[in-house]
């Protein structure tokens, strides 16, 4: 926004600087409310390719989650320096022939950077032998973004970026909002969505290493996902940036979600995340489904190849869906 040259000009004098500042403070309300108008109601879709000929799938679903660790210009050493730089080429390559081995129906991504970089991976794919036709990332301008690749068509993709809740009595946003898609398999509708919640970075011992502002991202999300599938077969995955315990859970309460896989998918030794700083290993990344989605799920994984280690600080997880099931009792 412009400021009238006149109140540039001369000494500036405590009036002259206060109504610089007044102008100043309404053009920022101006185009943020303006901005706000527009603020995630509609997806990034990217332009479809042409299907390969296993573009359709059947009855059966892969879907596969994961945290490709800032595929994006991000501050990161690079020949023993830190420096703003983008993704190294190998970590790419590791991360396309982890993807092409797990040959997922539809992908769930976080930590993506904007559409191109989103392009960028879906082109270099199809290059390589898998195609995914259809790709969506959020509308809000973040660092990193939650985004979705499938080589099955939506019915619709769904950008949640302006979800907002309250915090300490303050109206807040969701730091990266989530992205969802509804399908139809085997005459069955279904939505996925995908997640990435606060991380602990960067809290304060007053922020209880945020758990409390992430529970309350879980409500919000929750309450969204539900207000767009109305409680019929969903799943959520992503990084939750939270060990899986019942009380995060328990946010979920609209959806009635729980952790796909339960305990046996956390027990000794696994792990989805590791902060190499810390040396400290942690399950971040699983699903979360409904009852009306359980039904339909088989057991989730955690994919541990040595080229999906170098790809990302995270391991993608993977879970296949059946929907020619019929409605059998929920697994556990």
């Amino acid at each position: 926004m412009r400021i009238p040259a006149k109140l540039l000009r001369g000494k500036l004098t405590p009036r002259k600087l206060a109504a610089i500042l007044l102008i100043w403070l309404a053009g920022v309300a101006i185009s943020h409310f303006a901005g706000m108008a527009d603020f995630g109601t509609r997806p990034i879709e990217l332009a479809p390719i042409p299907e390969s000929a296993e573009g359709k799938a059947g009855g059966k679903i892969r879907v596969c989650s994961w945290n490709v660790h800032n595929y994006c210009v991000a501050n990161r050493p690079i020949n023993g320096k830190w420096r703003e730089h983008p993704k190294p080429e190998a970590e790419k390559a590791a991360l396309r022939k982890t993807l092409s081995a797990i040959n997922a129906d539809v992908v769930l991504l976080q930590e993506m950077g904007d559409e191109a970089y989103l392009a960028e991976l879906r082109d270099a794919l199809a290059r390589e032998g898998l195609a995914y036709p259809y790709c969506a990332i959020t509308s809000f301008d973040a660092h990193a973004r939650v985004a979705i690749m499938s080589r099955i068509k939506p019915e619709k993709f769904h950008d949640c970026s302006d979800i907002s809740f309250e915090f300490k009595g303050e109206k807040t946003f969701s730091p990266r909002g989530t992205i969802g898609a509804e399908f139809k398999t085997a005459g069955k509708s279904w939505h996925a969505f995908s997640i990435h919640l606060k991380s602990k970075s960067g809290a304060r011992k007053a922020d209880e290493q945020f758990y409390p502002f992430r529970f309350a991202e879980a409500r919000a999300i929750d309450a969204r996902i539900f207000s767009i599938t109305g409680g019929g077969p969903t799943v959520i995955a992503g990084d939750f940036n939270n060990e899986p315990s019942p009380a995060l859970m328990r946010n979920f309460k609209k959806l009635g979600a729980r952790m796909l896989g339960g305990g046996d998918f956390a027990s000794a030794g696994a792990y989805t995340y590791y902060w190499k700083k810390k040396g400290i290993a942690y399950v971040y990344d699983y699903f979360a489904v409904n009852a009306p989605m359980e039904k339909f799920a088989g057991g989730p994984k955690i994919i541990n190849f040595p080229a999906a280690r170098e790809a990302s600080d995270h391991l993608p997880i993977v879970a296949d869906f059946d929907f020619s099931k019929g409605a059998g009792a929920p697994k556990r």
